[in-house]
């Protein structure tokens, strides 16, 4: 070989060891400056083994208020009559924040922060980064919340339609969907503003819930759902005598859970810790009962004043210890009946007008 050819050789094998040197250099360097855990930087497969690996739910949504109406008939929806109405409605006292409405659980968010490091020039783990992560994650990154009606055997939602058939679904009547996707862009900055973690990735602050999301349309900017089975005639009270009979016995109870949106039938379905167990989900459950006025004057009259609410975590099926309801029943008039019965009066004035007044 000449020796020209030779010393090319060496000098190509010489280049190429210091181009190898380089590369491992730049990589070390990369490695201590940026995270190799970033959302955006791994496929689908990659995500789900490994920063998404036994993640838990992100979200817990609290209601403060249930109203159940035990009026019916044609012609009073204008009226703003509703059958059941769940909602987080509190106001906080000055300098303290909301204890109803959706925030981000802890056990996601410390997840979050063993999962992610800071993205350079980031010191911290960004809202951005908390963010593009949730939208990703494939157990919440599509769950909507859903207030319904369902059988506590299985979760099923209990479907009724005007014609007496369970086979199909009815919104407003068998649930209510009162927000949208949470890591919609109208709901997922109000979320997560207030969230920040420290240097060594622990939450400092987890932000406050949120039952009012000014950004969204007017119909899903609150969590607040309601059905109205009470709003198309006589039919309408024997569904409501029927469904006051089942929560009574605890076949039905009134639920939160989330379902994710781009499943087929996802509002039947909810989203569930438990692929065995048919009772658990993640969300709450509310177990209601109904009697009648104490001391009723005859036998005609209904069960059908709310009497008491027991809260339950749907994911563990155990009481929420700090969860204590108060039930106040009110009379509800028509206009034409004002004069009639909007003074003191006790149940036997009501008895004695022969059934012409709705409760």
């Amino acid at each position: 070989m000449p020796k020209w050819q030779y010393l090319r050789l060496r000098s190509i094998a010489l280049w190429t060891a210091l181009l190898g040197l380089s590369a491992f250099a730049f990589n070390n360097c990369s490695t201590q400056s940026a995270s190799p855990l970033t959302a955006a930087s791994l496929t689908n497969e990659q995500r789900q083994s490994i920063l998404y690996k036994d993640e838990p739910f992100a979200y817990d949504g609290i209601i403060d208020t249930i109203s159940y109406n035990s009026c019916f008939g044609d012609g009073i929806t204008s009226g703003g009559v509703f059958g059941i109405k769940a909602s987080a409605s509190e106001t906080p006292p000055p300098g303290e924040g909301p204890k109803s409405g959706i925030r981000l659980t802890k056990e996601f968010l410390d997840f979050v922060g063993t999962k992610l490091k800071p993205e350079y020039p980031s010191e911290v783990i960004t809202q951005a980064q908390l963010k593009n992560f949730l939208t990703h994650s494939p157990l919440s990154g599509s769950a909507t919340p859903l207030l319904g009606f369902r059988y506590t055997k299985d979760l099923g939602i209990r479907a009724e339609n005007a014609s007496g058939s369970s086979a199909s679904f009815l919104g407003g009547v068998d649930f209510a969907e009162p927000l949208g996707t949470l890591s919609n862009k109208l709901f997922i900055g109000d979320l997560t503003e207030g969230i920040a973690f420290d240097k060594t990735n622990k939450i400092v602050s987890y932000g406050p819930r949120v039952a009012d999301f000014p950004f969204a349309d007017t119909a899903n900017r609150n969590l607040k759902g309601e059905l109205g089975y009470n709003l198309k005639g006589n039919y309408y009270e024997l569904y409501g005598n029927y469904l006051r009979d089942e929560m009574n016995v605890r076949n039905v109870a009134l639920t939160l859970t989330y379902h994710d949106s781009t499943a087929a039938n996802g509002a039947i379905n909810p989203i569930s810790p438990s692929g065995s167990d048919l009772k658990k989900a993640f969300g709450r459950i509310f177990y209601l009962s109904f009697g009648s006025i104490v001391g009723a004057a005859h036998n005609s009259v209904p069960s059908n004043l709310l009497k008491t609410v027991e809260e339950r975590d749907l994911s563990k099926l155990s009481l929420v210890s700090n969860a204590s309801w108060t039930c106040r029943n009110f009379m509800v008039v028509r206009a034409a009946d004002r004069e009639k019965f909007c003074k003191p009066m006790d149940y036997s004035v009501m008895a004695a007008s022969n059934g012409n007044y709705r409760n």
